[in-house]
């Protein structure tokens, strides 16, 4: 059984799926690019300066490559759940489902990073209003990216039920019970008399 029945911005998984996996490519996007310009920022200011190498400086390049590795992995996964989802095939979603967490873990990481090492003392961050932002987009940010596995995981679900295909969808949408008016119209175009209508 599915997670999820429904997306917030779609009435089933099958197409909160493709929503997810596109707000999964643009925001991975803009943060790649984020971070790419801080990782080249690193890099120039090392071969400017011919700055030393030191274990606090290597640890931050390395978390930065292994960020910009991670979103650009994703952004691919993205697309490969775009693609499984307009060809139901459910095996397209596996990479998404396995590398989301990941990220996820790292949002929650720097909640927790933020939440008790700057808000506790320990760093001065460019004020307390601005670390309450930052706080506040991550927490949203984690949010849509827990809601966007979700639902990419029940429409892996729903299609290793053998449901979730376009056929299945439309056959749900077009279902008369479904309608305004449709079991009335349905009675019409069989024959069936209306309710207070003369039988003939």
């Amino acid at each position: 059984m599915a997670i999820v029945n429904r997306c917030c911005c779609a009435d089933n998984v099958r197409a909160g799926s493709a929503l997810s996996a596109f707000y999964t490519v643009i925001s991975c996007t803009v943060f790649l690019g984020f971070a790419a310009a801080q990782l080249k920022s690193y890099v120039a200011s090392f071969v400017l300066f011919n700055l030393a190498s030191n274990t606090e400086a290597d640890l931050l390049f390395m978390a930065s490559s292994s960020y910009v590795a991670l979103l650009s992995w994703i952004i691919v996964c993205s697309v490969l759940v775009l693609w499984g989802t307009a060809k139901d095939n459910r095996w397209f979603l596996l990479p998404y489902m396995i590398t989301m967490p990941v990220l996820i873990l790292v949002q929650l990481a720097s909640i927790i990073f933020i939440i008790v090492v700057v808000l506790g003392g320990s760093v001065y961050y460019f004020g307390s209003a601005y670390v309450y932002v930052v706080l506040g987009v991550q927490t949203l940010l984690m949010a849509l990216n827990v809601s966007c596995f979700l639902t990419v995981t029940s429409q892996y679900q729903e299609l290793r039920d053998g449901r979730g295909t376009i056929d299945d969808v439309r056959g749900r949408t077009t279902n008369t019970n479904h309608q305004p008016f449709g079991g009335i119209l349905a009675q019409q175009a069989q024959g069936f008399p209306m309710q207070g209508q003369p039988l003939k």
